[in-house]
């Protein structure tokens, strides 16, 4: 069960809402997990984002995704892996990722690797984010004050 509720409402809304799941009802002991709301990026942020850099592309005379893949290392939410360097599926764990870059580990014997997450994952601050790095990359060189009205009513989502 999802449950997206107030800090206020959680109790009200739980009972109200736990009777519609027998099974959950049944269980000995149940896990709950609470988390902060953070909303989603919206499809109009994406479509923005993709339009701009298709400019970009056009631009520096290379593809929309080498772009994507340059603005998600500059601007983009990242986490780290590390994982034993004798691993023997390494290949496999990196196909797993589209876009991530191997790196000198501190550790002995471990590979860190530094994964970019792609922005379908983001939620509207980090999109904006990204979206904001990508403008600034734009500044001076690449026109995109036709993008100006979305881009004032999309970066406040």
């Amino acid at each position: 069960m999802i449950l997206k509720t107030t800090p206020q409402n959680i109790y009200k809304d739980i009972g109200i809402n736990l009777p519609k799941y027998p099974k959950l009802l049944e269980s000995e002991k149940l896990k709950v997990e609470i988390k902060t709301y953070k909303p989603k990026r919206s499809l109009n942020q994406n479509a923005l984002m993709w339009a701009i850099m298709e400019d970009m592309a056009k631009y520096y005379k290379t593809t929309a995704e080498e772009i994507y893949k340059l603005m998600l290392q500059r601007y983009g939410v990242h986490d780290y892996l590390g994982i034993p360097k004798n691993t023997k599926n390494l290949d496999k764990i990196l196909e797993t990722f589209s876009h991530y870059e191997i790196q000198e580990s501190t550790l002995e014997n471990v590979t860190r690797i530094k994964v970019y997450l792609g922005s379908s994952t983001y939620d509207t601050k980090e999109m904006k984010r990204l979206i904001d790095g990508i403008i600034s990359e734009c500044e001076g060189k690449i026109d995109i004050e036709y993008y100006s009205k979305e881009l004032k009513s999309l970066l406040e989502e």
